[in-house]
């Protein structure tokens, strides 16, 4: 059995996991196991119904790790390697209030005649 440390983060908050799997379970395995404990967190999180959970590695925007990869070829000293798990919502954004509507901008050039 191999000891996994992963600092678990959502919208700001972030707290610490030790999860433990044999190191020829699949990354998807781990991300697992952190879902299964997130409600004891206290991160704010009440449902894990609708939540994506992206493990990567070195950072919260390192590259994403592949859930079908075993743990063994992702990580192969998970002493050396930090592991982070991004939790985000797959619900579609509410775009219904001028609050929570995307910002763009767009640039028109005017032409002096």
């Amino acid at each position: 059995m191999t000891r996994y440390i992963v600092n678990v983060v959502v919208s700001g908050r972030s707290a610490s996991l030790l999860i433990v799997l044999p190191n020829t379970a699949p990354v998807l395995a781990l991300v697992d196991k952190v879902k299964a404990r997130l409600l004891g967190l206290k991160l704010g999180i009440t449902s894990t119904t609708d939540l994506e959970l992206t493990p990567r590695i070195n950072s919260v925007d390192g590259p994403i790790l592949d859930t079908e990869d075993l743990l063994l070829d992702a990580l192969p000293d998970s002493t050396k390697e930090q592991l982070f798990v991004v939790i985000g919502s797959t619900e579609a954004p509410d775009y219904s209030t001028a609050s929570s509507l995307p910002i763009c901008f767009t640039t028109e050039v005017l032409h002096k005649d």
